[in-house]
């Protein structure tokens, strides 16, 4: 739910349920409710089953503090599907939490203090009401499209010689070199080596880098490993390039169903606001009988903003196996098409084979928002369109990049430059020399015996590890750090008043953590003016929460962050400062410029969160 302004509060002693949609897959770790008093409110997350809450995911339920505005609440990580429903439940021991009362599904009950599993739909009622709440969590990316080959059976060395004239043939055998009187020669017979007049290159892949040469006393071998044997890497040649669907343009609102049979078509107007390849579609589609195969397609517009020509790229749509229960499903367009920023296009999808008895349907909203576009619709099979003006239908435009680049670019590593050659003359010393291929200019254990030359002797092999991965950190440096947290002054709190007939009314507050770590530390606070207990007890609440506040400061140095606002709760993590994931509120920011000194930094002042 946004930050707009409630038209209501829900108050103390309900239990309420609201039912949402995850928009991307990931896991929730944090409860997030908007209060408008002091309270305290116990929470869940269930799974949805057929539009009501059914199995309990997980579960807070001992009341938490809370505090008027937005809190941030923990909760055992849960699994979410991108486009699945889910139903955040909170009960509101004390305090309030507000509503709007448009575009939500809520089931709300008095006294239902606890969370069953699966949910028990005894005594609630239902309303459109949505609450002030929300569901958060971490996102972290990788390519998904390197692919680590994994070969079976043999290994494999694959050895590229450029240019091409270049033939290299190796017999199947042991091959060895031979010295004697009667000069060099090379068994098996086979082996054919033919270099032709150029500057010849040699670009070898071969990952991991466990490579051994060992060399012996006498006919000398070559011998080469690959470790582990099963793997095969190949090194490709060129800029790798990653691509991954984004979401480009998007409408989710909705208030009613509107059918698609037969010759009544129905179609969608869209502008993206940035070039890309458009891939996949999503519109809420579900069925009524048996609608039979359908068709989405993406269209060119008329200067009206009508769907004219032939289809840019489409899929079709088994109606038969939609589901009975509106739902945002995706479509594949194949190659898609290419979509240029600022153009109208159009979403056309239809059921021809349909009937009044057997359709689909879709859901639309009115009036739309949507300011790219509106909803478009036929009655001829899309001969002729009429546009809707105030309706908008629940659509998605997802789609890749022309380009996205993964660097550093640099996944070609030739093994030499200019001429290679390798010349021996006579036996190597000492024995059983290994020489292990390192990065940096390659040297023989031992020293290079007299009679062995490595040309050009400025050999450089790179060999990376793994495939390379994309990360998204969420953490910023700190520069220098100082922290403070001391005990509070005060952790019990005694606050008298006096009624409207002139009786004492008391009210108690206290810190119970605190009361056992330093003893009692009391305040005795008399207001006449407080006329109920319970106002005694808020009054001496709130002195504990501001003893609190002014017991956890601190200050830290970092790089300038042009995201960091004022209010924020960060966590903190400085081992020198031993501070392990604690969490402040930036109270006060501070830019310090000076070309003269060369300094540009960021100070945060940090308060208790």
């Amino acid at each position: 739910m946004d930050d707009a302004t409630p038209v209501g509060y829900s108050g103390a002693g309900y239990q309420m349920l609201c039912r949402f949609q995850a928009v991307a897959s990931g896991n929730m770790t944090e409860f997030k409710v908007k209060c408008y008093a002091n309270g305290t409110i116990a929470y869940a997350v269930y799974a949805d089953s057929s539009g009501s809450p059914g199995a309990r995911l997980a579960q807070q339920a001992t009341p938490q503090a809370v505090v008027s505005g937005w809190n941030t609440l923990p909760i055992a990580s849960v699994s979410l599907t991108s486009g699945s429903y889910y139903w955040l439940a909170v009960y509101i021991a004390t305090g309030d939490i507000g509503y709007n009362t448009s575009g939500g599904t809520r089931k709300y009950k008095a006294g239902a203090s606890t969370f069953p599993d699966p949910f028990d739909n005894t005594g609630f009622g239902d309303d459109s009401i949505q609450l002030f709440e929300a569901g958060w969590g971490v996102l972290v990316l990788s390519p998904s499209s390197i692919v680590q080959s994994v070969s079976y059976g043999s290994p494999k060395l694959n050895l590229s010689i450029k240019p091409s004239s270049i033939v290299q043939a190796i017999a199947y055998g042991t091959p060895t070199v031979q010295v004697g009187a009667g000069g060099l020669s090379i068994q098996p017979s086979s082996i054919v080596q033919s270099i032709a007049i150029g500057t010849p290159k040699l670009i070898l892949s071969i990952k991991p880098s466990s490579i051994v040469q060992a060399i012996a006393i006498g006919t000398p071998k070559l011998i080469l490993f690959i470790k582990p044997s099963s793997i095969v890497q190949l090194i490709a040649i060129g800029t790798p390039i990653v691509k991954k669907p984004d979401l480009y343009e998007s409408y989710l609102e909705e208030s009613a169903y509107y059918n698609v049979w037969g010759i009544y078509w129905r179609s969608q107007s869209f502008t993206p606001q940035s070039s890309h390849i458009i891939t996949s579609v999503k519109i809420k589609l579900c069925r009524v009988g048996s609608p039979g195969t359908g068709t989405i397609s993406i269209k060119a517009t008329d200067a009206n903003g009508k769907p004219t020509g032939a289809d840019l790229c489409s899929a079709s749509i088994d109606g038969n196996s939609l589901p009975t229960d509106p739902t945002l499903l995706g479509f594949s367009l194949g190659a898609g098409a290419n979509l240029s920023a600022g153009t109208k296009y159009a979403i056309v999808w239809r059921f021809p084979s349909g009937n009044s008895s057997n359709y689909a349907r879709t859901r639309h909203m009115y009036p739309g928002t949507y300011a790219g576009g509106t909803a478009v619709e036929s009655s001829d099979s899309g001969a002729t369109w009429s546009v809707v003006t105030d309706w908008d239908f629940v659509f998605q435009d997802w789609g890749e990049s022309l380009a996205q680049t993964v660097y550093p670019s640099s996944t070609i590593q030739p093994i030499t430059y200019g001429t290679p050659e390798v010349s021996i003359w006579g036996i190597l010393k000492p024995p059983s020399i290994v020489q292990q291929i390192i990065i940096g200019t390659p040297t023989v254990e031992g020293g290079i015996p007299a009679g062995l030359l490595i040309f050009p002797p400025s050999i450089v092999q790179q060999i990376s590890l793994g495939s390379p991965t994309l990360l998204k950190f969420v953490w910023h440096v700190i520069l220098d750090g100082q922290y403070l947290t001391a005990t509070p002054p005060t952790n019990r709190a005694y606050v008298i008043g006096r009624d409207i007939y002139g009786n004492p009314v008391y009210g108690t507050a206290v810190d119970s953590t605190e009361l056992g770590l330093v003893g009692e530390r009391l305040d005795f606070q008399q207001e006449l003016a407080i006329p109920t207990e319970s106002q005694a007890a808020d009054v001496a609440n709130a002195i504990l929460s501001k003893m609190r506040l002014t017991g956890k400061r601190g200050v830290i140095l970092i790089p300038p962050n042009c995201g960091q606002e004022l209010f924020d709760v960060v966590q903190i993590t400085d081992a020198g400062a031993n501070q392990s994931a604690i969490k402040f509120r930036v109270v006060g920011l501070r830019f310090e410029y000076s070309p003269k000194q060369a300094r540009y930094q960021h100070r945060l002042i940090l308060g208790a969160p």
